[in-house]
């Protein structure tokens, strides 16, 4: 049990250092310029910038996995439903990538699919 706790911990440090940098470059520049994503692939969202796509990696798939991190890594009795909980999470903003802006990407279905 304690080597899944340190997997999961380990884990979720990952996805925080993947999204941190990329959020907070969303925010500084809502235009998409800092992440190098065009705001041509926004006509399907519901979004005129990614300011609040990069709040939301930011805070949500950034911050608190670094919480639940600390939480796996120190076998806290919630760490596993703070981890389902992001867990999910993760997975919904993975379905609405695919599924909102009306366009199918081949390479998002494959991430979501290795997801969970």
């Amino acid at each position: 049990m304690k080597k899944l706790y340190l997997i999961f911990g380990i884990i979720q440090c990952f996805v925080a250092i993947e999204v941190v940098p990329a959020g907070l470059s969303m925010i500084f520049n809502p235009g998409g310029s800092g992440v190098k994503i065009s705001m041509e692939v926004l006509p399907g969202y519901p979004f005129t910038s990614f300011l609040i796509p990069g709040f939301f990696l930011y805070f949500v798939h950034g911050l608190f996995n670094i919480v639940g991190a600390v939480f796996s890594l120190r076998r806290h009795r919630l760490a596993g439903m703070l981890g389902l909980l992001l867990g999910a999470l993760l997975l919904m903003w993975i379905i609405i990538q695919v599924f909102l802006p009306g366009q199918y990407i081949f390479s998002t279905t494959i991430f979501c699919c290795c997801d969970n």
